[in-house]
């Protein structure tokens, strides 16, 4: 069946049939039952099919259709299941030399803490936007962004603010509201073609630098491409003292990359997790062998698993243990930065690297959970086209003597937002002042 579509004087836009909206929550809710370990450990199942219900309507577009689609998909509460939204609008902007907002903000704040020569001074208070108040904002926004911890998700809103005004709000022009030694001042803001601090729109996601004899590695995401793993080869083999691991603006990735890391860091053969359980599905294991096949370089971690070739309905519980996977075996000390930003996977990495004491972390406590969801299934909507993403992972992490939603707590606390000459310098003051000894 074709999509409708119906043409105004601004753009093309696809509008979906009551019919078309029927089949896709049916295909949706069965796909997630079948795939998730514990769908329904946050919201009800008879509440959930009331807010899938509320999305049937005659006919509704692409665009408000997918943002609640997102909203009820959120619901779901585990960080790790979502629906993407608006993504193809946002590339089509771009593309035409859309501007974005220009501010970079501290959100918990309220604070501007980049201004990107908009002539407003760093650390005034944001007020509004065209309007619309910063509370109201993140209030609204909150909805539309996955996590598990409300300063997890504003910490998203602060790296994607650019992307959600457009998409929600269809700004392309600004007018701001920020007060500055107790007098409010209303600017009109150019903004930018591109918001470079925007992390999904990074072409590069990771880099390593040698400054002042540090080895400064700095991963933005645990992809799972070759280059990641190249990468993490250079840093380790090339930092000779001190190896500095930021992870401030990572929502996490492949785990393999993580335990690849860990294991050219751990003197010792070390556990992942306490235990984890797994769920295995007909589209579990249909993603894991296309998977498998698009990523060659990863089949020495993947083809020896046997649990993602088991039929489907099994469930195991495990305990990792995790040999090295690489020639590598680092001497220097090690630094792991960390912001509420760090999730998932990233998170884990940190738990893990804190459990075995395998350096300091610095910065804030990370955006996950010690127990929690992960490992994630992909699959499209049939009309739509509107990616979904699915947990069949249920994660119980290493106990740091922290209750199970508790995220990593760093060893000493400092500004996320310091630059890397910054982080070193905070690095030598500690490491001279206090031997470098955990904090109590």
């Amino acid at each position: 069946m074709l999509l409708l579509m119906s043409i105004n004087l601004f753009s093309q836009e696809i509008i979906l049939t009551k019919k078309q909206i029927e089949e896709e929550v049916v295909y949706l809710k069965d796909n997630l039952e079948k795939i998730h370990p514990n769908l329904y450990h946050k919201i009800s199942k008879k509440e959930f099919e009331q807010k899938l219900d509320h999305l049937i309507n005659d006919s509704v577009s692409l665009l408000d259709y997918s943002k609640g689609l997102a909203a009820t998909i959120n619901l779901i509460g585990d960080g790790h299941t979502w629906t993407d939204i608006g993504r193809g609008n946002l590339v089509e902007y771009y593309k035409n030399s859309g501007r974005f907002f220009s501010l970079k903000l501290k959100l918990k704040e309220g604070n501007i803490i980049c201004c990107n020569d908009e002539g407003i001074p760093d650390g005034a208070t944001l007020i509004s936007i065209n309007g619309i108040s910063i509370d109201k904002i993140k209030n609204d926004l909150l909805a539309y962004i996955p996590g598990e911890k409300r300063y997890y998700k504003i910490s998203k809103m602060e790296l994607e603010l650019p992307f959600y005004l457009y998409l929600l709000y269809k700004m392309e022009s600004f007018e701001v509201l920020y007060k500055y030694k107790q007098n409010d001042v209303v600017k009109k803001l150019n903004g930018r073609t591109k918001p470079t601090w925007y992390a999904a729109e990074k072409e590069l996601e990771g880099d390593f630098e040698v400054i002042n004899d540090y080895g400064y590695l700095t991963l933005d995401l645990f992809g799972d491409t070759k280059k990641y793993f190249d990468l993490i080869d250079q840093a380790i083999r090339e930092s000779e003292e001190h190896l500095i691991i930021d992870l401030r603006n990572n929502p996490g990735g492949n785990t393999i990359l993580g335990n690849y890391m860990l294991s050219g860091l751990s003197k010792i053969k070390y556990q992942s997790y306490d235990r984890t359980e797994t769920k295995f599905s007909k589209p579990t294991r249909k993603f894991y062998h296309r998977y498998i096949f698009s990523k060659p370089h990863l089949a020495i971690f993947l083809a020896f698993m046997p649990e993602f070739w088991r039929k489907k309905g099994v469930r195991v519980n495990t305990e990792k243990f995790n040999n090295h996977f690489n020639q590598f075996d680092y001497k220097g000390d090690v630094t792991v930065v960390v912001s509420n930003y760090t999730f998932s996977s990233a998170d884990d990495f940190a738990r893990i690297f804190k459990k075995y004491d395998m350096g300091k972390i610095i910065g804030q406590e990370t955006g996950g959970q010690k127990n929690s969801y992960g490992d994630i299934v992909f699959f499209k909507l049939p009309y739509s086209k509107i990616r979904c993403a699915c947990s069949h992972k249920s994660y119980y992490g290493l106990d740091l003597d922290d209750k199970p939603t508790d995220g990593v707590k760093p060893d000493y606390d400092c500004d996320i937002d310091m630059t890397k000459s910054q982080i070193i310098e905070f690095i030598e003051k500690h490491k001279k002042n206090s031997k470098w000894i955990v904090e109590e």
